[in-house]
């Protein structure tokens, strides 16, 4: 029974770690697509942190793993770059 709930816990962890990580590349897709016809800061802002809010969840539960670390670097990277291409597009405009 020990053995059952113990499978269990680590599904779920399984399954919280993949919505995380769908959460972030969702939150990178709708900044991408948000840049490119029309500059919606709010919408943008919510991506940003959506991508870094999966990537941190992620990182979080998969304690010492590299690829938590290598999402969380990604999507930092992206924020970051993101920020400075909103801020350049509308000192141009």
């Amino acid at each position: 029974m020990v053995d059952n709930d113990k499978t269990e816990c680590e599904n779920l962890k399984t399954s919280y770690k993949s919505t995380n990580a769908i959460v972030m590349f969702l939150g990178i897709l709708l900044g991408g697509y948000i840049l490119s016809p029309g500059l919606q800061s709010l919408t943008l802002a919510i991506s940003v942190v959506a991508a870094l809010f999966g990537a941190y969840n992620y990182k979080k539960l998969d304690g010492n793993g590299k690829f938590g670390y290598i999402l969380l670097a990604l999507a930092v990277i992206w924020a970051i770059v993101t920020a400075i291409t909103y801020i350049h597009s509308i000192n141009m405009l």
